[in-house]
């Protein structure tokens, strides 16, 4: 891997396809989202933790992702 934003896009679509897999969605820290180590899924939801939490879930609900607040 050339960076940790590869190693982080990899784990991330990795782990997705393994939740998927079963049956179940996947949830993920906002910085994969962030960090564009998101490859959009409907079954994925984003789990917002941070500050300024409005403007990122606006951000994380244009590109089509549900979303967990629990700032």
């Amino acid at each position: 891997m050339k960076d940790a934003n590869a190693l982080q896009r990899y784990h991330g679509e990795r782990m997705i396809e393994l939740t998927n897999s079963h049956g179940r969605q996947a949830v993920v820290w906002q910085e994969m989202f962030d960090n564009d180590a998101l490859q959009p899924s409907p079954d994925t939801v984003v789990h917002v933790w941070k500050g300024g939490w409005k403007e990122e879930l606006q951000r994380i609900t244009a590109k089509g992702f549900r979303a967990l607040v629990s700032t």
